[in-house]
């Protein structure tokens, strides 16, 4: 019975990625948008609003762990690509302006994440959370950084065409997004008051990380430009973001409702990069699902380089 059901999850959630991943796409935003997205359409947040009987029977609570354990697999994969595959010589190459940009990046982000939590406590903290565990966690999830880049290096190594690779991407890891689309109820955002506070912890997300990636590259000579598009890209947060925010959930460290502002967050500065991109002068030039990932790569290693 447990193998039927996850048999038939599996088909629903490909047919999903596929389709979502497909409009997204066409719109100019990468595929792993789809995939997340694919996961909020299947979760409480809109199949469970529309047809909540038709969302009980496809995923019970009693295979979610399933799910999980696959999704975690998926990951694991996907890490290990990816790792082995790192080019540590051409970031030692330029570490002084690496490091520089990406301590502040993060430290910024987090003092501002971390101060926007002290207010929030304990009204949108977990059940098991300290106010130094809810800040240090709020904090985090705001200093995140995706690493998009490293889907062109697996493209690049022809890690694609690999079986770890094709095991790990649109089979196991989407499963990963689904399960966190499973697990967050947009739903619980239901007064403007709530809506008003999602709005500004994605002001406080983007003020964190755009100023803090563009400024510090700016201290190095890098054109406005060049700046803007550094931390316009290290805004995005993508997959990163949300393995902190299920462990933060899991821990009980924040709550369901400020859970889906984190995803909502982390969903909208991902997007962001792609129409953002053109106007600091990077037009796309690759297909769809590559140009963010393209983009990222010429931009950092552009902008490194400058005096």
């Amino acid at each position: 019975m447990l193998t039927s059901q996850i048999l038939i999850q599996l088909i629903v959630i490909l047919l999903a990625v596929q389709a979502f991943g497909y409009l997204c796409q066409r719109i100019g935003q990468p595929k792993v948008i789809g995939e997340i997205l694919a996961g909020l359409a299947l979760g409480p947040t809109l199949l469970g609003s529309l047809l909540p009987r038709v969302e009980a029977t496809l995923f019970p609570s009693s295979v979610l762990p399933a799910l999980q354990t696959l999704g975690d697999i998926g990951l694991i994969l996907y890490m290990f690509s990816l790792g082995t595959h790192i080019d540590t010589h051409a970031i030692l190459k330029h570490r002084r302006k690496a490091t520089v940009v990406s301590l502040s990046g993060i430290f910024l982000p987090l003092v501002l994440g971390g101060a926007f939590a002290f207010f929030l406590y304990p009204e949108f903290a977990g059940s098991k959370a300290s106010l130094v565990s809810f800040m240090l966690l709020v904090g985090t999830a705001m200093a995140i950084t995706a690493f998009p880049v490293l889907a062109r290096i697996l493209e690049e190594k022809r890690m694609l065409a690999t079986e770890i690779g094709a095991l790990a991407l649109l089979l196991f890891l989407p499963l990963y997004f689904i399960y966190n689309g499973l697990r967050t109820h947009i739903g619980l955002i239901n007064s403007p008051a709530l809506w008003l506070l999602c709005a500004l912890v994605l002001v406080v997300a983007c003020l964190g990380k755009v100023l803090g990636g563009s400024l510090s590259l700016k201290v190095f000579g890098a054109a406005w430009k060049d700046s803007l598009a550094l931390g316009t890209l290290m805004n995005t947060r993508g997959l990163v973001e949300l393995i902190v925010l299920n462990i933060g959930l899991d821990l009980g460290v924040i709550s369901p409702t400020f859970f889906a502002m984190l995803v909502i967050m982390a969903v909208v500065t991902t997007m962001m990069a792609s129409p953002l991109l053109p106007l600091l002068g990077h037009p796309h030039q690759h297909p769809p699902d590559l140009q963010v990932t393209e983009t990222v790569a010429t931009t950092y290693n552009g902008s490194l380089t400058n005096k």
